[in-house]
């Protein structure tokens, strides 16, 4: 009887994970390919949403910026969670989302292969915003002092980050999800649900 009833918990929560998994983040349509900046070589967007021009450029110092093509206003800088970000190497890419529509950019910065920030950025009642970063990351339990490779992907409309220790073995995931009660992006740790499904392969 005992194991039957710790078969029946088990199965409930399974079905629970994947169906928070599943359903919190299920607004992300699609990813554009990364473009990599490794030099002061300016990447040029379009900002879909509202036409608004803007560049990615990193600067003497190996900090990445997002600038208004227009008259050149420093709107965002990333700084990468490490103590020497000389050398870092950040891919950028388009993120479109559903429910409510809009177009988001992702920042991967890395440093000899190993990642050292994530951000997900926006627009907010005209105004651009970091709504995911390795802050949020960390207050669900991801350690940024520890090696990680982070690598992102969309799973059934939601959108997935997944960080995997240097024997790569997955150590943390969590998917952002828009909340319509607060026009913010919540953020759940799902790490349970991933790692236990990467152990059925």
């Amino acid at each position: 009887m005992k194991k039957l009833l710790l078969m029946v918990l088990s199965l409930f929560t399974m079905v629970t994970l994947a169906s928070t998994a599943t359903a919190l983040a299920a607004g992300f349509k699609s990813f554009e390919g990364h473009n990599t900046i490794i030099d002061a070589s300016p990447v040029n967007y379009t900002y879909d949403d509202d036409g608004e021009k803007i560049i990615f450029k990193k600067d003497y110092n190996d900090y990445l910026h997002l600038y208004a093509q227009k008259d050149k206003a420093d709107i965002l800088s990333f700084i990468p969670f490490i103590d020497s970000q000389v050398g870092s190497v950040y891919e950028v890419r388009e993120v479109h989302h559903k429910k409510p529509d809009m177009t988001l950019y992702e920042i991967i910065s890395k440093k000899d292969d190993v990642s050292t920030g994530y951000w997900l950025i926006g627009k907010l009642q005209g105004k651009w915003v970091t709504y995911v970063s390795y802050d949020s990351l960390t207050n669900l339990g991801f350690n940024p002092k520890k090696t990680h490779n982070l690598s992102t992907n969309i799973d059934d409309n939601s959108l997935i980050i997944k960080t995997y220790d240097k024997y790569g073995n997955l150590d943390f995931a969590a998917q952002p999800f828009w909340d319509d009660s607060s026009s913010w992006f919540g953020i759940t740790n799902c790490t349970d649900f991933y790692r236990k499904a990467e152990e059925k392969k």
